[in-house]
């Protein structure tokens, strides 16, 4: 019997979630609402943050650069959604004693402030500015990884994109996220 390396990983990763109750922490972050989002009225306008971000693509038009492209992706590894849902802070967990470790479970602003694409690399993230610098991700660029090309293209990628464009002040918007550590979901 031959295992492919795809079923290898698996295979390890079923066994590393079955010694840990919780599960393996695939990464820590801002992981967006799945609340849904408010108008101007305070009346539920009925899409979640991750559908409003999506729609932001088309109504700013940023869709004409990625035409084709995947905007919406679930993890094979951790079986999570990964585009325009999240910004990584770290993979894996925080480490022992990282002040972000007592804020787990805190609601967090993010302020969308930038759009990049990278054709080469094949992917394109919204460009976010912090007001906190604990939050600065691990690979230095706190962005929202937004679409592939393909669902080959790896989404840690979008941190090597360079010169985003900033959004004119009247385009620049916010999306409310949690501080969260994701665990793999065992199917």
């Amino acid at each position: 019997m031959r295992i492919t390396e795809g079923q290898l990983r698996r295979i390890i990763r079923e066994a590393l979630l079955h010694e840990s109750p919780a599960g393996q922490v695939m990464y820590t972050g801002v992981v967006l609402s799945p609340g849904q989002i408010r108008g101007d009225t305070d009346d539920a306008l009925g899409i979640t943050t991750v559908a409003y971000l999506r729609g932001k693509i088309q109504e700013l038009g940023f869709d004409k650069q990625i035409r084709g492209w995947e905007t919406s992706l679930k993890s094979k590894v951790h079986g999570h959604e990964v585009l325009n849902h999240h910004m990584t802070i770290t993979p894996g967990a925080l480490p022992q004693g990282h002040p972000l470790r007592e804020r787990l479970g805190e609601p967090i602003e993010l302020q969308v402030v930038g759009w990049g694409v990278d054709p080469k690399l094949g992917a394109a993230a919204w460009q976010i500015a912090l007001s906190d610098p604990e939050l600065m991700p691990r690979s230095g660029t706190p962005h929202i990884t937004a679409a592939l090309g393909d669902p080959s293209v790896k989404p840690f990628l979008a941190a090597q994109i360079r010169d985003p464009q900033p959004l004119d002040e009247d385009k620049r918007f916010s999306v409310l996220g949690t501080l969260r550590a994701i665990h793999a979901v065992v199917a």
